[in-house]
């Protein structure tokens, strides 16, 4: 049995979507596994509830020659507060 032409380009269209896919869906996965990696990180550690917890964000002037010259912490969001 021999395909058209047409059909032959399809096929291989179609198994590059299909690779598409593939590598879509791994990247996908390992999100997905670092993400229950960090709760499972949070989830066995000694933080039990909010009221501990601290976001901070840091900002970090830099020189011209990429030096860190002006580090400046700033408190973002406190459960204690």
């Amino acid at each position: 049995m021999s395909y058209s032409p047409v059909s032959q380009i399809l096929v291989v269209l179609n198994s590059i979507d299909v690779r598409d896919n593939v590598s879509s869906i791994q990247k996908q996965l390992e999100d997905a596994q670092l993400n229950l990696h960090g709760i499972s990180v949070i989830s066995s550690s000694n933080v039990r509830n909010n009221e501990t917890l601290q976001v901070t964000e840091i900002y970090e002037e830099l020189d011209e020659e990429g030096n860190v010259t002006c580090p400046s912490p700033i408190m973002i969001w406190d459960a204690r507060a």
